[in-house]
């Protein structure tokens, strides 16, 4: 593992459905197939937070707020930052997965475009700039975040 990912910082593993923005330097991981992560980090601060989601939208209008659907996982990471004490003008963000792991043949079965389509719609409403971005393929991502330095490394899972 390279220096940047220095193992002394403390790990965070996230599961779909799942966000952390944490005050100490951490490294945050997570496996990618269909889900996207969005990394946000605050250039000034120097500090971020990742989330995992599963799914653009809950299916139903009255489904309770949850980090699974990415409408509500972009919008929990960006607060919890906000709350920390980042500016909106100070944050920028990475964005990755979205493969489409099992082949379909219809459009609209496209889960893990849709997530990345979705993700890139909720930076532009943010206004936050996009500075690095890995989506789409048909292989999952381990991805490993460095909070503190925005540095990522990616891997490609299963070998």
């Amino acid at each position: 593992m390279p220096d940047s990912l220095d193992p002394s910082l403390p790990r965070i593993f996230l599961s779909a459905g799942e966000l952390a923005c944490p005050e100490r330097p951490s490294i945050i991981t997570t496996v990618l197939g269909s889900c996207v992560s969005l990394c946000l980090w605050d250039r000034v601060r120097c500090a971020g937070g990742m989330n995992h989601y599963a799914l653009p939208y809950p299916f139903t209008a009255d489904e309770e707020p949850n980090a699974r659907y990415g409408a509500w996982a972009i919008e929990g990471l960006y607060e919890c930052l906000l709350e920390q004490g980042s500016r909106p003008a100070h944050l920028e963000a990475k964005l990755f997965g979205g493969a489409a792991l099992i082949p379909a043949p219809q459009a609209q079965l496209d889960i893990g475009g849709r997530n990345v389509a979705l993700g890139l719609s909720e930076l532009r409403r943010l206004g936050v700039p996009l500075k690095a971005r890995r989506t789409g393929g048909q292989h999952g991502l381990l991805l490993h975040f460095r909070t503190d330095t925005a540095e990522v490394l990616l891997r490609r899972a299963g070998g």
